[in-house]
Order: C-alpha cells, then sequence, then structure tokens
C-alpha cells in the first residue's frame, strides 16, 4: 500500500500542469492537501531552535567549502564541488 501511494504523491508532484515550474518551494498546507503527514516543528520551540541551529552550522560548513549546496541521506551528507 505504502508503494502505491508514494507512486500516487510522486506523480501529483511531477504533475507540470499543476506545478508550472520547479524554482519554487512547495507550501506544508499543499504538502498535507496531498495527504502527506508532516509535523510543524514551528510547534515546539525547543526542536525549532535546534533545527536553525542546525543549519546555521550546515550552511558555514559549505560556505567554508565553497559548495552551494548539500542532501542528507540515510548515508549521511552527500555534496559536490562546484564545476
Amino acid at each position: 500500500m505504502r508503494k502505491g501511494r508514494s507512486e500516487e504523491i510522486a506523480s501529483q508532484l511531477s504533475d507540470p500542469e499543476r506545478w508550472n515550474s520547479h524554482g519554487f518551494g512547495i507550501s506544508m498546507g499543499v504538502l498535507r492537501e496531498l495527504g502527506l503527514k508532516i509535523d510543524d516543528f514551528d510547534t515546539d520551540q525547543r526542536l525549532k531552535h535546534a533545527i536553525e541551529d542546525y543549519y546555521g552550522l550546515l550552511e558555514n560548513y559549505l560556505q567554508q567549502l565553497g559548495l552551494p549546496a548539500a542532501l542528507h541521506s540515510a548515508g549521511g551528507l552527500i555534496h559536490q564541488q562546484q564545476h
């Protein structure tokens, strides 16, 4: 059932007729309308500050390395040098 549901959500998220662009984020409200369960960390101030602190450290680390972005995966942090 999860695989079918994930394919349905992926199909909805990749519909160019609906989104018209892949240069913008999708709001939490829209994702919830698609049926995704999302925890709003803004409601937990301790968690919100921990995430903000981590983001600041990650952003600084990437700047120090001259990297534009990184991706978290189950195996750790993945980043690629700019070309």
